[in-house]
């Protein structure tokens, strides 16, 4: 049906996107933020109609194709609970890892930080770690990262940005498109993982972690117990433990942007933010930790010289001496 007026309101900010139905019914809605829809469709003679909600994802086109019924257009027909859509406009193969699970699924720490690439692993045809990751038998460097559409590779090393990654508690949902993708993704050979961050609403949102990592709540290990920590037992003679204390605190805040008396921007301007931070202190087994005496501190490196080395001349048996003639000692 030609010249339809479609609306689609995004449900969290009440945003709306207007599009009109062509000669042949058609309609569309390019580069619709994340988040949870209404999409209305009005026209002369006919009922309104309504269907709500409707998720739309990172990366993904639905198609939302209804019938309307003759009626008055004060009539509203309202479809809600319609069963989830499927995306038949693409060929692409790929796994969807909803904001429900990023916000409740556990995640390993990859060195002292959460490392949001490791919810790949939890996926089919996924292997190998967040550095040297292989998708269905892929290469490692080979695989895509953006973030909000954008390439968000390391400048050194594709398919990697664990040191560049945005904060965990900024991230909304992850895709891993493991085949047939657009000709778009040029530069991927095995897949491509896209992180959706989050958003400001209507309502505001936010979230606080902490975590904590002592030595004091450790229970002691093999290598201490047979004194190969690299420190001496304590005054009681027990083995020592190696330092290993971490902590991280992470939070994030979002919503309209409102100063009282001066400006309102629900349903219109909103901001998010986001902040990960962490500190380390770990010891190192099998060896003692070193530090420079005065002298190294004042540039002076003679006390690591030995003697005058003895092994020149023809037969191997004469004192050493450099092309200037000062003597060449052992260490030099």
């Amino acid at each position: 049906m030609p010249g339809v007026a479609v609306v689609a309101k995004n449900l969290g900010t009440n945003v709306e996107y207007r599009a009109q139905t062509t000669s042949a019914g058609l309609y569309v809605f390019p580069d619709l933020p994340a988040g949870n829809y209404s999409v209305s469709f009005e026209v002369a003679g006919f009922q309104k109609l309504i269907r709500s909600p409707i998720e739309m994802s990172q990366a993904r086109t639905v198609g939302v194709d209804v019938t309307l019924q003759v009626g008055a257009v004060t009539q509203v027909l309202e479809v809600k609970g319609a069963p989830p859509l499927l995306q038949t406009a693409s060929s692409e193969v790929g796994h969807q890892v909803s904001t429900k699970l990023v916000q409740e699924l556990p995640l390993v720490a990859g060195g002292d930080i959460r490392d949001p690439e490791r919810f790949m692993f939890i996926l089919p045809g996924v292997s190998g770690d967040s550095f040297t990751a292989h998708v269905n038998g892929g290469q490692a460097f080979t695989k895509e990262i953006t973030v909000d559409g954008v390439s968000n590779n390391l400048s050194t090393v594709q398919g990697s940005f664990f040191e560049n990654s945005p904060p965990y508690e900024a991230l909304a949902e992850f895709k891993l498109d493991t085949s047939n993708y657009s000709a778009e993704y040029g530069s991927a050979q095995a897949g491509i993982t896209q992180y959706q961050l989050k958003s400001g609403t209507n309502n505001f949102h936010g979230s606080l972690f902490s975590s904590i990592r002592n030595d004091i709540l450790n229970a002691n290990d093999i290598l201490s117990n047979m004194g190969l920590s690299g420190s001496p037992p304590d005054a009681q003679g027990n083995a020592a433990k190696p330092s290993d204390k971490d902590g991280g605190i992470a939070a994030s805040a979002g919503g309209p942007i409102y100063i009282p008396h001066v400006y309102d921007g629900r349903n219109k301007t909103f901001i998010f933010s986001a902040f990960e931070g962490a500190t380390s202190r770990r010891g190192v087994f099998g060896g003692r930790n070193t530090y420079p005496v005065e002298p190294l501190l004042h540039g002076d490196f003679s006390g690591l010289l030995g003697s005058q080395l003895q092994s020149c001349g023809e037969n191997k048996d004469q004192p050493c001496f450099d092309a200037l003639g000062r003597p060449v000692d052992a260490g030099t």
